[in-house]
């Protein structure tokens, strides 16, 4: 699938890339909201990626002791410029240092060779059906079972509660037991805190108003 050469070819001003795995919370719409009025302070802004941490208050956040462990830094949005440059440097890599697409991009904010910024908390997490394990990835093979589905970056997953969601049920569960959590709410009420940018110099800390 092209699908960056057709960004570029066809100077797609924003693309929304999920892969097959990915998981979102119910109140996603509600954090895409505050996400589009924060994106015209920034420029490049990305949804973020399933490592990324929180500030207190927002209902949606996996408390600390159900996070997972990640090994990988975010990716990125790009602007066209961004975008041109992202197939040069994927073009020029050497042949045998590879790595799938998100994984290079992740090398590439490492190295500094792009900028990468991201909001929090992540609004992508990630869904691992029932079944063997080896269906989690086309890229590793991976022996043993998963005996129950699991939604990894998400409070109320939209996978979990999707039989909820279809038939109609006013309300969601949360995939977690944490008493910080409420356990089963009505989306449509929830209010989310209001997010903030911010930027830290030499002389401290400071609000970016959008």
């Amino acid at each position: 699938m092209n699908v960056i050469q057709r960004i570029v070819r066809d100077r797609v001003a924003t693309a929304f890339i999920l892969e097959d795995d990915a998981d979102w919370d119910v109140n996603l719409k509600k954090q895409l909201q505050g996400f589009a009025s924060a994106s015209q302070s920034l420029q490049s802004l990305q949804i973020g990626n399933i490592a990324a941490q929180s500030p207190y208050g927002d209902a949606t956040v996996v408390p600390l002791p159900q996070l997972p462990s990640y090994w990988r830094d975010p990716p990125l949005g790009a602007d066209n410029n961004t975008r041109l440059k992202i197939l040069s440097s994927l073009s020029l890599t050497p042949e045998g240092v590879g790595a799938q697409y998100d994984v290079a991009i992740s090398r590439y904010c490492q190295n500094g060779w792009l900028k990468c910024i991201a909001p929090f908390p992540s609004m992508i997490g990630m869904w691992r059906p029932a079944g063997p394990k080896s269906r989690g990835s086309d890229i590793h093979s991976e022996d043993g079972w998963v005996e129950e589905a699991t939604p990894i970056g998400s409070v109320y997953s939209t996978m979990y509660n999707v039989r909820r969601l279809l038939t109609g049920k006013l309300t969601v569960y949360a995939v977690t037991d944490d008493d910080a959590v409420a356990h089963e709410i009505d989306p449509a009420q929830l209010e989310l805190p209001e997010g903030r940018l911010q930027v830290i110099n030499a002389t401290g800390l400071y609000d970016i108003t959008f």
